[in-house]
């Protein structure tokens, strides 16, 4: 199943209810990277984020996008610095007058029990 940010996920389900179209034709959008929110003029993306020995890793397949950063605040600024010209290099189509970037981070923790 896929997790998405609770405030994308309301806005997906208002535009089914709104379109008349079912949410898994939203979520499939979603999945190849965004989903296109006319009524607000406004385009939804996916950035997904890693961190792995300190180096926090962001990537959109839409865009061609990855890359690092130290920080976490960082990574979101060098994200907003090289997206739209790799946007336009890809030649994805998006307007970044009008996007919202949904940064996705969920990170699972092991521990063993120490005794």
């Amino acid at each position: 199943m896929l997790n998405i940010p609770v405030p994308l996920e309301s806005r997906i389900n208002q535009l089914a209810v709104e379109t008349g179209q079912p949410v898994d034709i939203f979520l499939d959008r979603l999945i190849k990277g965004y989903v296109q929110d006319n009524d607000r003029n406004t385009q939804h993306c996916i950035v997904n984020v890693t961190v792995y020995e300190g180096i926090w890793t962001a990537e959109s397949d839409l865009f061609g996008l990855v890359t690092e950063a130290d920080t976490y605040e960082q990574l979101l600024d060098r994200v907003w610095q090289i997206a739209p010209e790799l946007a336009e290099l890809n030649n994805v189509g998006i307007s970044f007058d009008s996007i919202c970037l949904h940064f996705y981070h969920e990170e699972t923790v092991n521990r063993l029990a120490t005794s």
